[in-house]
C-alpha cells in the first residue's frame, strides 16, 4: 500500500519535533528561568515545567499544587 503525502509529511514533522525538543527545552530554560521571577518576589512563586503532550498539562498543574500545599503546611 502506498503512503500518502499527508502521512509522509506527518512522519517528517514528528521526526523534526523529536529532534528539536531537547534543543527547545534547553534554550527555554536558559532564557526564561523561574528563578529570576522568584527572585523578584512580586509575581508569586513560579515553577518551570514542560508538557510535551496536551494531556500532561493537568498532571503538571496537579503536581505543582500538591508541592505548594506541602510547602505551606
Amino acid at each position: 500500500m502506498a503512503i500518502t503525502n499527508q502521512e509522509r509529511v506527518g512522519k517528517a514533522m514528528e521526526l523534526v519535533r523529536q529532534g528539536l525538543a531537547p534543543f527547545a527545552e534547553r534554550e527555554f530554560k536558559n532564557l526564561h528561568t523561574a528563578q529570576a521571577v522568584n527572585a523578584h518576589g512580586g509575581f508569586g512563586r513560579w515553577r518551570w515545567a514542560m508538557a510535551r503532550q496536551p494531556g500532561e498539562i493537568r498532571d503538571i498543574l496537579m503536581q505543582s499544587t500538591v508541592e505548594e500545599l506541602r510547602e505551606n503546611t
